[in-house]
């Protein structure tokens, strides 16, 4: 998609290959081409079991300066940021309560905002009315992880018409793992499946971060421009127990 682009990462370089859970790791690249606009990290840990690999967490990188077109937005990236461009990456997981059980969840970055309120992350899941009805659903937190809404839609996967959901007690929402699997032609794909489910007992799900799981780590790099391209560099780091 998108205008024809220079957009170029070089290949990612690491501080370390191998980190304890309480570690960082500084990811470094060089990037270039014009209208840069969101940078995101994503973390995918190998699963040996099911020989695919499982979104973790994601998130935008943040620019010092933000600026504003048409009510959205957009990082403002210096030459030097791009030119020199270092992430600290710490292994970090996220997980739903309910006030009685966690379950691990991928919050999505979806808004970029110019502060933690304005910035949004999404859940994915099945949400599950008290008298058995189920839509497909998203629940919305800020960056500062406070929940802010859910919304259901009528069709499978996100589609058809978006309508406001009001959590009650006794309603249910089953989170959605991502997984990144290879299809028939093998071609990278995000599978969607079904994880924990939590039960609303009156009040929003709290978000609780930990530690990353100890395993092997395919972190990415991806960059985009306001044309609408974007393109990923990747690298290897292990988590160790």
């Amino acid at each position: 998609p998108g205008i024809e682009s220079d957009l170029a990462l070089t290949p990612i370089e690491v501080s370390s290959e191998a980190i304890a859970a309480d570690e960082t790791v500084l990811l470094a690249t060089s990037i270039s081409g014009g209208d840069v606009g969101y940078i995101y990290v994503t973390a995918a840990r190998w699963d040996e079991e099911s020989e695919t690999f499982s979104i973790e967490d994601m998130d935008f990188v943040a620019a010092d300066d933000t600026q504003e077109l048409d009510g959205v937005f957009y990082p403002v990236w210096t030459d030097q940021d791009l030119e020199d461009f270092i992430f600290e990456w710490s292994p970090t997981v996220y997980a739903l309560s309910d006030g009685e059980t966690e379950a691990f969840a991928l919050l999505e970055p979806t808004v970029y905002g110019a502060s933690g309120a304005d910035t949004e992350y999404a859940v994915r899941g099945i949400y599950t009315f008290a008298g058995g009805q189920e839509r497909y659903a998203i629940m919305y937190y800020d960056g500062d992880l406070v929940y802010k809404r859910t919304i259901g839609f009528s069709g499978e996967g996100g589609t058809g018409a978006p309508r406001a959901i009001t959590p009650r007690a006794g309603d249910t929402f089953t989170i959605l793992e991502q997984w990144i699997e290879a299809d028939e032609d093998g071609n990278e794909v995000i599978n969607e499946y079904l994880g924990e489910t939590l039960t609303f007992q009156g009040t929003p799900f709290e978000v609780i971060a930990y530690e990353g799981y100890p395993g092997d780590y395919s972190l990415s790099i991806t960059a985009t421009d306001l044309n609408g391209n974007e393109v990923t560099e990747y690298a290897v780091v292990t988590v160790t127990e």
